[in-house]
C-alpha cells in the first residue's frame, strides 16, 4: 500500500504512529507536510491541524530546535489555529500602565 503524499490526514496519522514507536525524526517530517497542505496554513480550524501543530512544537522543542522558525511558532500556530489565547503573567499590569500612561498626555 502507498501513501498518498498530498492526502493531509494520512501524513498527520503517519506522524502520530512514527511518534508513538520513537521515530521522531520520520514524525516531524510527516507533520511538517501535514502542516504544509493542512488548513490551518490558510487560517482554518481544523482539529487535526491544530494539533498537528502541537505536536510538530513538543517534538521540535524534544530534539531541542527552538531556534526562530521552530517550536514557538508553530505552539504559537496551534493556539491561534485552537483559538487557545495565551496571557502572560504580567499583562493586565502592562494594559494598565499603557491606559494610565495615555491619560497623562
Amino acid at each position: 500500500m502507498r501513501l498518498n503524499p498530498n492526502d493531509v490526514g494520512a501524513q498527520r496519522n503517519l506522524a502520530q504512529i512514527y511518534d508513538a514507536i520513537g521515530n521522531s525524526r520520520e514524525a516531524v517530517l510527516h507533520n511538517t507536510r501535514a502542516i504544509e497542505l493542512g488548513p490551518g496554513r490558510h487560517n482554518v480550524y481544523e482539529k487535526g491541524d491544530a494539533e498537528a501543530y502541537k505536536r510538530l512544537a513538543v517534538q521540535r522543542a524534544g530534539r531541542g530546535e527552538t531556534k526562530l522558525g521552530f517550536a514557538h511558532e508553530h505552539y504559537d500556530a496551534y493556539r491561534a489555529l485552537a483559538r487557545k489565547p495565551f496571557t502572560l503573567p504580567d499583562s493586565e499590569r502592562t494594559v494598565e500602565i499603557l491606559l494610565k500612561a495615555r491619560q497623562d498626555f
